[in-house]
């Protein structure tokens, strides 16, 4: 054969499948190529070959016609073993050679020796059919190894066999002289089948050529038989065929019984059963080394393949078969999945092992398992494994140490009803528990969150199992039930008995909850450095315990600490692979409460959106499983609405979070939730958010302690007390530096600044808090901070302005004058009242907007707007005229002041003595531009300011410029537009918002950014439509760009508009340099 030899199969009419004669699939005789096969071609060339091939794959994989089509017929001579009436296999090999090779009659001498003393001048192919026939004890077994290994050069042999070679060839394998060919070279691939099919069948080719092999797997025999039979089938019958055609009664399902399994031996078939118990299970087989390579040798034969993503399978014929018989014989399903279940124990295989234990439906099995394994199989964290054991009907359950291990993987899934039941049936009833029953359910009553529940089951285990591993974990879970009701005072002489068991027990997994245990109270204590060691060693011995579920554990309850405390980055990223980890785990009260520390990880730094979704998602889980550790989520909910000015949806969520904390006992919770009340209560109810947050002081919980006092503070100075406030801010900035906590001491330093007598000289501290909170990653903090220091400046200040957008983008309600905090202690530096006039016009007071009803009459806020209009005090008479120009000055005098009586009353702060800004004489009336923040005013400041530094070259001319382009949020008064008095300061905004779209798309192109500079021009376009020179601007800037197609198309459109006003147009610029924009030049048009 030659090189790119196409592999030919004969369709039906030769026999492909070997065979009693009554099973041949036959038809019409017909070759058809499928292609090239590189591996068979090379293998089965002379210059390819090596000194022995061996083909070995089942009945019906093809491996005659293969070799025959490979083959070189000049000098190629067959011998088939086991056939009647041909003599021995020396003899047969003397004829067929005699007829190629001339050479002396043999004699007595052995068959590889006679093979040496010929000479012949070619190089021969031996082909020995069917040693599946012969036994490794026979003459011929013993001929045929000495001719592989001592024959002579010029002779190659091709050893064909459905089972393994009687004889060994490993020091031939071994020397490079030996290659193989098995069923995975033979079969056909899906490619292959849709040509074969596209050759035969015709009509719908890939949709049928899946169907093919996903029914046969490639299997020649059965790929031939199968497209023998759809060739005349119409197409509407074509899937059924496939479906049927390995079934019980039909001719390939017989064809398998007698010709594939009925030459297997009776462990073969033991071993084929077996994998199609492990589908049955909806596993894979996990083998012992000795069975590994019985399968390999079946997997070489075409019987079993082995998946990437599924390990072992059955070819889809056999499994069809095997599926079935395991259906029809349940006895021996059973009897399978019992003993599969034991090999797979005895393997360490505990995942498969379990799956054929609940298979087989037998309780002793999967009772014995779990009470040997089912400690390490929860504890490895395994969500299927856990599912599945807390799924087991446990009802005619005896052994205690079993219902133990279903009852533990119930609580990790959430059942706690169900786990509840279980701890029962195991002896939870009793007065006294067994250590191993005490600490699981204690663990079952933490999720609960029933705090005292879990001290009750502690206190009820047996004392002298304290000295084991499972005593150690009691007095752990213990220390930290007491700890999170505040009983602090037991909780080191707990966590020292926790030490001593641990270490007298020698058990890595009580150990790593003892220094759990340790590392909560260290840190409770104030020493983070210790409690950081503790975690450490807490994770490293549950990872050597293998105990993953503890692991995910331990995460989530240092990240408590660290979330609220010293690193809301890194923290974020912990508690993300904690949240994987959960789901990995299926642990469904853990999952949710690593996804409470993410959402506050995220929530400061300002990713309100994410953090509200992990809340949202931690309460569902919590919901559904009645926990009382719904606090957590819901406090982290209610920061959301707090943050964002909900103050209604905040103190709902904070009061039922207090609610479920007080009934559970959770100081933890509970000092959440009043810290949280007092700030969101504070603007209305002062002594009541006093009496909130003075209750989370006195509780000495110490997650809450930097936050309460500093939250104190801003009441204090919300009630005017600056002394105290500072006095809290003392205090929590030395709690803070004992426990290393910076972001305590930034909070502290903020409060410190405002409450002092001269908060513009104290201003200069507030950059260190900044960098603090920067460095930690709470962007929400830092920007609050930024907002501050602004409002302390006695001019404008740039990154106060980004700051007030990033929390405004996030979400947070930067005016709020209703949230005790930084931004309401400042709000009151900054004007009460806002007045929006670019787009829509619109009043803010103390934060909030004034309605429309509350005006009374549209001419007060036509009134207000002739104010802000003339920028400077109007006089009586030119107000009456302006807004009742046809009234008698008797008449209209009195509507004037009725009309000022109303926008003094609208423009009036709440709860606040002194005058608006509505200010007046008797000639005049004006505004009080500090009691009054006009939008206005602060775009063209800013823009003015801005172009200056762009005039100047200033570097920082483009981030002050994109300041002040924010700013601009509409035209002037659009809905007054027409109104003289409002002519001349709108085409002053007009022109200046102009210059400055103009500035910014020269800055653009500079940068090389032309999509933003195209913006700039296409927004000033929106201004003018018709204004020449930004249309030519834009299509020089496109051009420069190399977009010619949309440089055209904005041309096209510059030439119609120019005829809609009758101006010759011009042809597109060409050579414009980059910054040449007419434009370019500030407040010129």
């Amino acid at each position: 054969m030659i090189d790119g030899v196409l592999f030919a199969i004969r369709v039906a009419h030769t026999a492909v499948l070997d065979g009693p004669t009554s099973h041949r699939m036959t038809g019409r005789d017909e070759l058809l190529a499928v292609g090239p096969r590189p591996r068979l071609s090379h293998a089965l060339r002379p210059a390819g070959r090596r000194r022995v091939c061996v083909v070995t794959a089942a009945a019906g994989w093809g491996k005659t016609t293969s070799v025959r089509e490979h083959g070189d017929p000049d000098n190629t001579v067959w011998v088939s073993l086991g056939t009647p009436g041909r003599g021995d296999l020396a003899e047969r090999v003397r004829s067929a050679i005699s007829d190629l090779v001339e050479g002396e009659p043999a004699d007595q001498q052995p068959l590889y020796s006679w093979l040496h003393s010929l000479r012949p001048d070619i190089a021969a192919v031996l082909i020995v059919d069917g040693l599946e026939r012969i036994t490794p004890d026979s003459s011929e077994a013993r001929q045929l190894r000495d001719v592989c290994l001592h024959g002579p050069d010029w002779l190659s042999l091709v050893l064909l066999s459905r089972q393994p070679l009687p004889f060994s060839l490993e020091s031939l394998r071994g020397q490079g002289g030996m290659s193989e060919l098995g069923a995975e070279d033979l079969g056909y691939s899906e490619t292959e089948i849709e040509t074969l099919v596209r050759a035969t069948v015709g009509e719908d080719p890939r949709a049928l050529a899946h169907l093919v092999w996903r029914a046969t797997g490639g299997w020649p025999g059965a790929v031939d038989h199968l497209i023998g039979l759809l060739r005349d089938i119409p197409l509407e019958r074509r899937v059924s065929v496939v479906e049927r055609f390995a079934t019980p009664g039909e001719p390939f399902h017989r064809y398998v019984l007698e010709q594939v399994l009925g030459e297997e031996t009776a462990d073969s078939r033991d071993d084929l059963r077996s994998l199609a118990a492990c589908a049955h299970r909806g596993g894979a087989a996990v083998p012992c080394p000795a069975w590994e390579q019985r399968l390999i040798g079946l997997a070489r034969r075409g019987l079993v393949r082995a998946e990437a993503d599924r390990g072992w399978e059955l070819v889809p014929p056999l499994r069809d078969h095997f599926a079935l018989e395991l259906r029809r014989a349940p006895r021996t399903r059973t009897a399978l999945h019992r003993g599969l279940s034991r090999h797979c124990g005895e393997q360490g295989a505990l995942s498969p092992a379990l799956g054929h234990a609940v298979a087989s439906g037998d309780p002793e099995v999967c009772a014995t398992l779990l009470a040997t394994h089912g400690a390490v199989m929860v504890q490895a964290g395994v969500a299927e494994d856990v599912q599945r054991i807390a799924s087991i009907d446990v009802t005619t359950w005896k052994d205690p140490t079993a219902l133990r291990i279903v009852g533990q993987a119930r609580q990790v899934r959430g059942q706690w009803v169900a786990a509840l039941a279980a701890f029962r049936d195991a002896g939870a009833d009793r007065e006294m528990l067994e250590p191993a029953l005490a600490w699981r359910v204690a663990q079952l009553a933490c999720d609960r969150g029933e705090i005292d529940e879990a001290l009750q089951a502690c206190a009820r285990s047996d004392p002298r199992g304290e000295r084991t591993a499972d005593g150690a974990r009691v007095l752990a879970l213990a220390a930290a039930a007491r700890r999170l009701v505040g009983d602090h005072a037991d909780v080191g002489a707990l966590v020292e008995r926790a030490e001593a068991a641990a270490s007298a027990s020698g058990d890595a997994g009580a150990h790593a909850a003892v220094y759990l245990a340790a590392s909560t109270h260290a840190a409770c204590s104030g020493d983070l450095v210790r409690a950081e060691a503790y975690r450490t060693g807490a994770l490293d011995a549950a990872a050597r315990a293998g105990d993953v579920l503890q692991e995910l554990r331990i995460r989530v309850v240092t990240l408590e600490q660290w979330t609220e405390s010293r690193d809301p980055l890194g923290s974020r990223e912990e508690a993300d692979a904690a949240v994987r980890l959960g789901r990995r785990c299926g642990d469904v009260c853990a999952t949710a409460l690593a996804l409470t520390m993410r959402g506050r990880a995220a929530l400061r730094a300002g990713s309100h959106e994410d953090a509200a979704a992990d809340f949202t998602e931690a309460r569902g889980a919590l919901e559904r499983m009645g926990s009382r550790l719904l606090v957590r989520p819901l406090c982290g909910l209610a920061d959301v609405h707090r943050l964002r000015g909900q103050r209604a949806r905040a103190l709902a969520a904070y009061e039922r979070a207090l609610e479920l904390s007080e009934r559970s006992h959770d100081t933890v919770g509970r000092g959440a939730a009043l810290v949280g009340i007092a700030r969101v209560t504070a603007a209305e109810d002062l002594a009541s958010a006093f009496g909130h947050v003075d209750r989370a002081v006195a509780s000495g919980e110490t997650t809450c302690a930097i936050p309460a006092l500093v939250t104190r503070g801003w009441l204090r100075l919300l009630d005017g007390d600056a002394r105290a406030a500072l006095r809290d801010a003392a205090r929590a900035a030395e709690l803070a530096r004992t426990r290393g906590e910076e972001v305590g001491i930034a909070e502290s330093l903020v409060l410190r600044v405002l409450a002092a007598d001269e908060p513009t000289r104290e201003r200069r501290r507030l950059p260190e808090a900044v960098q603090v909170w920067q460095e930690a990653g709470c962007g929400v903090e830092a920007a609050a901070a930024l907002v501050v220091a602004g409002r302390l400046s006695p001019g404008s200040d740039p990154e106060a302005a980004r700051a007030a957008e990033f929390l405004r983008d996030c979400g947070v309600d930067v005016q709020t004058r209703q949230v005790a905090g930084p931004l309401q202690a400042s709000a009151h530096r900054s004007p009460p009242i806002t007045v929006r006039t670019l787009g829509t016009f619109q009043v803010w007071r103390d934060g909030v907007a004034v309605p429309v009803a509350e005006w009374k009459s549209r001419k007060a806020r036509d009134l207000l707007k002739i104010l802000v209009a003339h920028r400077r005090p109007v006089s009586r008479e030119a107000l009456r005229e302006l807004l009742w120009p046809e009234v008698a000055p008797g008449k209209s005098a009195n509507r004037l002041s009725v009309l000022l009586f109303t926008l003094r009353e609208v423009l009036q702060p709440s709860g606040r003595a002194e005058d608006g800004p509505v200010a007046g004489d008797g000639t005049a009336v004006w505004l009080d531009r500090s009691l009054v923040e006009i939008d206005v005013e602060a775009f063209l400041a800013r823009s003015w300011a801005a172009l200056d530094l762009h005039r100047r070259g200033g570097e920082a001319a483009l981030e002050a410029m994109l300041g002040a382009e924010r700013l601009y949020t509409g035209v002037f008064l659009e809905e007054d537009t027409g109104q003289p008095w409002a002519v001349s300061l709108a085409e002053e905004v007009a022109s200046t918002w102009w210059s400055l779209l103009s500035a910014l798309a020269v800055c653009w192109e500079t940068a090389g950014d032309t999509d933003n500079a195209a913006r700039c021009l296409v927004r000033l376009l929106d201004v003018d439509i018709y204004d020449e020179r930004v249309h030519l601007d834009l299509v020089a800037l496109l051009q420069r760009a190399g977009r010619f197609g949309a440089a055209r198309r904005r041309h096209t459109q510059y030439v119609q508009r120019m005829m809609e006003i009758g101006v010759e147009p011009r042809p597109a610029p060409v050579g414009r340099e980059p910054g040449s924009m007419a434009v370019a030049i500030p407040g010129q048009r």
